[in-house]
């Protein structure tokens, strides 16, 4: 169960990512695969604290001793999605955060500014 949604966490991340690469905007990955993996994780975690209250396989009105699927495995998947799609947006923060580092670290990027700059002279 946790293979299928690790696969299903990728899929979606692909989509996402062809989808910004088509259209050019790659904040859909913060905005998309953010938005999906702190859904996945929210249910993951409902799903966790539902098999904590009502066990992992009966419900409020009846106990279902043959329940395909635990809660707990449900739990799993859930999580499992929200991997791929919390590191995409993770991995986008990072680049967006990098790419503006000049501003929060000018001393660091002048200083290899001159360094590049001398490597071109020899």
């Amino acid at each position: 169960m946790i293979k299928k949604g690790f696969i299903a966490g990728i899929v979606m991340v692909g989509i996402v990512l062809a989808l910004a690469a088509f259209t050019g905007k790659w904040s859909y990955l913060y905005f998309v695969s953010g938005t999906m993996g702190a859904v996945s994780l929210v249910l993951a975690l409902a799903y966790l604290i539902d098999s904590i209250v009502l066990g992992s396989t009966g419900t409020f009105f009846s106990a279902k001793k043959t329940r395909k699927v635990s809660r707990v495995e449900e739990a799993k998947r859930f999580g499992a999605i929200a991997v791929p799609n919390v590191l995409a947006a993770l991995i986008y923060v990072a680049a967006v955060f990098m790419r503006q580092s000049e501003r929060f670290f000018p001393v660091y990027h002048a200083a290899a500014s001159a360094y590049s700059q001398i490597q071109r002279l020899r």
